[in-house]
């Protein structure tokens, strides 16, 4: 992967994964709670040795909602843009361009 994105002159790569567990109840309210775990990383591979310069993870975020559906939905949708505005946040500590 590494080699082709050097071919093709990328500077950035990021990988990662998501992970929808399995749904529970909320204790409360009875509603189908589901909770997303995330790692991501972006590697710098434009220089000599690929580095990581962001990452996150893993990082868990849940939602509850009236159907199994709508609950991953709402997670899922949480858990990447928490997990986007976090790897911006990596970016720019690191001075990323």
């Amino acid at each position: 992967m590494i080699e082709g994105c050097e071919n093709l002159k990328i500077t950035y790569l990021s990988t990662g994964t998501m992970s929808v567990q399995a749904p529970t109840r909320h204790p409360v309210t009875g509603a189908t709670k589901i909770t997303v775990s995330v790692n991501a990383q972006v590697w710098d591979v434009g220089g000599l040795l690929p580095e990581v310069v962001a990452s996150i993870g893993p990082v868990q975020y849940s939602a509850i909602g009236d159907t199994q559906t709508t609950a991953e939905n709402s997670a899922i949708k949480l858990a990447a843009e928490k997990a986007g505005e976090l790897i911006v946040s990596g970016l720019q500590q690191a001075n990323a361009r």
